[in-house]
């Protein structure tokens, strides 16, 4: 068996002249499994380092690229506007000394479907998009939400 530290490996063999057979072994965090009926099973599970959380400071500043990028966005200024409220709050509250997390994440919530909405109305737009993902990526750790929160949100 190889190693595949931080992870789980499990495989399932056999054939009709072993059926209900079953061996197992474990070493390194592997797990073969070997049983009869012809099945053949093989699953991996494999941990992926989650992203570091950042500090206060490091999301503020976060806020404040996401907010450069809206204004130089050529999106209709009803829909910059809207985005940016929600966005001004949520870096408001991000000042605080107790940040309430939840009320930044919804407004960023509100932040990206701002976005999506003018995205499939303004082709131009999607540059934005593509520029503030990887924002919202290294934020949502400090949030205490995974990245696809934001992202599947468009």
């Amino acid at each position: 068996m190889s190693s595949n530290t931080g992870g789980v490996n499990q495989s399932l063999q056999g054939g009709s002249t072993n059926q209900g057979a079953m061996q197992a072994g474990v070493a390194g965090g592997n797990a073969n499994v070997l049983a009869g009926d012809a099945n053949v099973i093989q699953q991996t599970n494999q941990v992926v380092a989650a992203q570091p959380e950042i500090t206060q400071d490091e999301a503020i500043e976060l806020l404040a690229q996401i907010e450069e990028l809206l204004k130089a966005a050529n999106l209709p200024e009803a829909q910059k506007g809207k985005a940016t409220k929600f966005l001004a709050a949520a870096k408001e509250e991000a000042k605080e000394a107790e940040p309430d997390k939840d009320f930044i994440k919804n407004n960023l919530e509100r932040v990206t479907k701002t976005i999506k909405a003018t995205t499939e109305t303004v082709s131009a737009s999607k540059g934005l998009w593509k520029s503030i993902t990887p924002i919202f990526v290294k934020l949502a750790p400090w949030l205490g939400v995974a990245a696809s929160f934001f992202l599947g949100n468009v």
